[in-house]
C-alpha cells in the first residue's frame, strides 16, 4: 500500500500483478510474463485471478489508525 499522494495498492503472485490505483477503484491485472511494461490490463480476461488476489489482499490487510483508508469504513 502507498499513501503518498493518495492511496494505491499493488501485489504480485508469480507472473501476475494487481494494482488498485485509488481507493474504491477496480483492480487492474497484468501478466508480467507477457507484458513487463504493464501496458495491457487483462483483468476482464482473468476474473478468477483478480478475485483470488483480491481475497488474499483483503485477508492480509489490517486497518490502522495511523494510515486510515476508505477501505476501513
Amino acid at each position: 500500500e502507498f499513501f503518498e499522494g493518495g492511496f494505491q495498492q499493488a501485489a504480485r503472485w508469480g507472473d501476475w500483478k494487481v494494482i488498485r490505483p485509488k481507493a474504491g477503484a477496480a483492480l487492474q491485472l497484468y501478466d508480467l510474463r507477457e507484458d513487463v511494461g504493464e501496458k495491457v490490463d487483462v483483468a476482464k480476461k482473468h476474473p478468477e485471478v483478480v478475485r483470488m488476489l483480491e481475497e488474499k489482499g483483503n485477508g492480509a490487510r489490517r486497518a490502522s489508525v495511523h494510515w486510515p483508508t476508505a477501505l476501513d469504513e
